[in-house]
């Protein structure tokens, strides 16, 4: 059982009392799991009458992201942070820029500087929360990370999806059910112009299909590209993991099931390669206790399907 004790300390967001778990060292002080997927922290991030999703560790591997379902008339997802400081891992607590709205589905940039999610929030200029979800951005600041705003596109639209993943050229990959798309929701990228990004391009037919895709995590160098599909003929369950490898030419290919190293009869999602790429977090839900769940497992599967 965690042993918790409490700080005073300065935080990203400013001072706050902070309660540590007597955990130090990568990944939360927890035993990195081999080929088998395991629940990653259970009674400390993963706990039973809870609903967690998503895994976010930051570049220096100091910071750790995940959602968590909070209770409350009607219950919101909230973005989630744990910090490792010379007392250790800290007990999670909200992250600065969530909390209020329906925040889910963040990503750092390569370079740490950036944080993405997706949010229900008011749009600029309104007062009242949308019903669809808008990618936005908070960036690091001597304080912690500052106001959030919204991604814009060249044509001055605000940007609707979710799941967002960046790569090292700082193209933005994303989830959206936009015009032009193969069917349900499509996987799409946008890449910097300056201020604004530029207009969606669908990543296209070999990787979309009238099946629906979501949920990615984008090779930094975009060799591949691992997502959830949906109720494709070789899927073992509700939504199974893929990956889609990236030729020299610039086109991504088939994408072939991960397996039931991965994949089961319950539904897998979100998806993400901790920054050294040795590990694999991803969410597992169970339709039985409609209770989603964080897992990770060792890399080491993935080596023949990106050709190492």
């Amino acid at each position: 059982m965690p042993i918790f004790f409490v700080i005073v300390a300065v935080f990203a967001g400013g001072a706050n009392s902070i309660s540590f778990l007597g955990l130090h060292g990568p990944y939360l002080g927890q035993k990195p799991p081999g080929d088998q997927a395991e629940v990653f922290a259970p009674g400390i991030i993963s706990m039973e009458e809870e609903v967690e999703l998503n895994a976010v560790f930051s570049r220096d591997g100091k910071e750790f992201y995940f959602t968590r379902l909070v209770a409350g008339q009607p219950p919101r997802t909230v973005i989630m942070v744990s910090q490792e400081t010379s007392n250790g891992w800290s007990k999670p607590w909200e992250a600065s820029f969530s909390g209020e709205y329906n925040d889910i589905d963040m990503a750092l940039s390569p370079n740490n500087e950036f944080l993405y999610f997706c949010s229900k929030r008011p749009l600029p200029g309104q007062i009242h929360p949308t019903n669809r979800w808008h990618i936005w951005c908070v960036s690091r600041t001597a304080q912690g990370w500052s106001e959030p705003r919204t991604v814009i596109v060249s044509d001055g639209q605000f940007l609707q999806g979710l799941h967002p993943s960046q790569a090292l050229n700082g193209k933005l990959f994303f989830q959206s059910n936009l015009d032009g798309g193969f069917g349900g929701s499509d996987l799409w990228w946008i890449k910097p112009l300056g201020s604004t990004f530029s207009q969606p391009k669908n990543v296209g037919a070999r990787v979309n299909s009238r099946f629906g895709e979501g949920d990615l995590c984008v090779d930094q160098a975009e060799r591949f590209i691992i997502f959830v599909a949906y109720n494709r003929p070789d899927s073992f369950g509700e939504g199974d993991l893929y990956l889609s490898r990236r030729d020299r030419q610039g086109n991504w290919g088939m994408p072939l099931n991960l397996g039931p190293k991965v994949n089961t009869a319950k539904g897998e999602s979100s998806p993400m390669m901790t920054p050294d790429g040795q590990y694999l977090f991803f969410g597992r839900f169970d339709p039985s206790t409609t209770k989603d769940a964080i897992y990770w497992i060792s890399t080491d599967f993935l080596k023949p399907l990106i050709g190492e």
